[in-house]
């Protein structure tokens, strides 16, 4: 087992990067290392959700709606309504017409 203890403000060079990252999981030694207690795996759990470029948006539709996007699209039929909510910032018009609609047909 080789031990080195590196200087902080060192900047690794390239080879040495090489080196590590040819390292297979199985040769590293995580014995000095603690367990992570259920607070700090709480914290990064939390961490990881506010960090979260998308958060997650519940909307209720009817069953019809969404099997006729999942039939229409299929797998990832979720990620193109979000796509289409974001486009409809760009134009406003889409979500004046679709109102005007709805009240118009009861």
């Amino acid at each position: 087992m080789v031990m080195k203890t590196l200087d902080r403000n060192a900047k690794p060079s390239f080879a040495a990067i090489q080196r590590i990252a040819a390292i297979k999981d199985s040769q590293i030694d995580y014995s000095d290392i603690p367990d992570s207690t259920a607070g700090e795996l709480k914290e990064i759990a939390k961490l990881a959700r506010e960090n979260r470029k998308k958060k997650i948006f519940s909307l209720r539709l009817s069953i019809e709606t969404i099997n006729w996007w999942k039939e229409t699209l299929g797998e990832g039929y979720t990620g193109a309504m979000a796509q289409l909510l974001e486009a409809a910032e760009e134009h406003p018009n889409w979500i004046e017409e679709s109102i005007k609609g709805t009240k118009a047909h009861p």
